[in-house]
């Protein structure tokens, strides 16, 4: 009897009876990533002389600088020292969390210093061997001066490289590849060699 007059009561404690589920909170969607400022001490330094830069972004996830003059991480404000060779532009790149990208762009004059004219910016380009067996890889190797961007063409992956690098390639058939450097100002220069099959 005492039992059946307590459970009344242990029911009203514990929330007994059917109550609905609480309901789940929707995911929210990630913020928009934004460069709050990127911009240089000075937009012309002398030769051989140093540029403060600053940058600060929101809501990214990774920020990176090209040309690569700099490894930067996501911060709200942060400054670096630049020892710039020639005129050139640097471009800020920030990615949010859902791949969306922002970028900003700034242009630093070094005085008394021309941009390299068309021509100049590839150093040299090489390859590891002239003639390979089908499906053999090959190395090639190059070193570029003042560029932006550099590519080689064709490249089974869409690759990002470095100003001076060598980077491995898998030959099946007679092949001619293509070294393009692009240069801050919009200059492009392109050298070539080809790889044969035995």
């Amino acid at each position: 009897m005492k039992f059946a007059l307590l459970m009344p009561a242990l029911c009203l404690l514990a929330s007994c009876g059917n109550h609905a589920a609480p309901e789940a909170k929707q995911p929210l969607s990630p913020e928009p990533v934004k460069i709050l400022q990127f911009y240089a001490g000075s937009g012309t330094v002398a030769r051989g002389g140093q540029v403060l830069i600053c940058y600060g972004v929101e809501n990214a996830k990774t920020v990176r600088l090209e040309p690569r003059i700099e490894t930067i991480a996501p911060s709200f404000n942060r400054c670096f020292q630049y020892s710039p060779v020639a005129t050139s532009e640097i471009k800020l790149i920030a990615t949010g969390a859902d791949g969306s990208e922002s970028s900003k762009t700034l242009a630093i004059t070094v005085a008394g210093v021309a941009p390299p004219p068309k021509g100049q910016l590839i150093l040299f380009f090489v390859s590891s061997g002239k003639s390979v067996v089908p499906g053999q890889q090959v190395t090639l190797c190059y070193d570029t001066r003042n560029a932006s961007s550099v590519r080689i063409e064709p490249s089974p992956v869409d690759r990002k490289l470095a100003a001076k690098d060598c980077v491995a390639q898998q030959v099946t058939r007679k092949t001619k590849f293509t070294l393009i450097a692009r240069g801050a100002n919009g200059e492009e220069d392109r050298e070539s060699l080809q790889v044969d099959v035995k």
